[in-house]
């Protein structure tokens, strides 16, 4: 996954002017921004990995690799195994967003 799929993932997530929001960096200069977006956007994801059970994880990652990294059939395959992934989602922007601000 390269940049340009982080900030995709970030899109998944609300978009930059929601992370923005989130973050409370509305006054930062954008190209700041950008970079803060990014970050948050990759811890994020990393958070949302580690809540893949074990039994899945071949899965997440064949979809990760397959097709150059397609970041939909990854979405999709995030989905399909971690429970209730949507409420795994907004948990963990909560608690990015805490330590961001800590």
């Amino acid at each position: 996954m390269n940049s340009s799929d982080i900030f995709n993932f970030g899109l998944l997530i609300g978009g930059s002017d929601r992370i923005v929001a989130l973050l409370g960096i509305e006054s930062l200069p954008e190209e700041e921004q950008l970079v803060l977006v990014g970050r948050f956007s990759d811890i994020v994801l990393k958070r949302i990995l580690l809540r893949v059970p074990d039994e899945n994880v071949e899965d997440v990652k064949r979809a990760l690799l397959s097709d150059g990294g397609n970041l939909e059939a990854f979405i999709t395959a995030l989905e399909a195994s971690i429970p209730d992934f949507d409420r795994c989602l907004e948990e963990e922007l909560e608690k990015t967003v805490a330590d961001f601000r800590a």
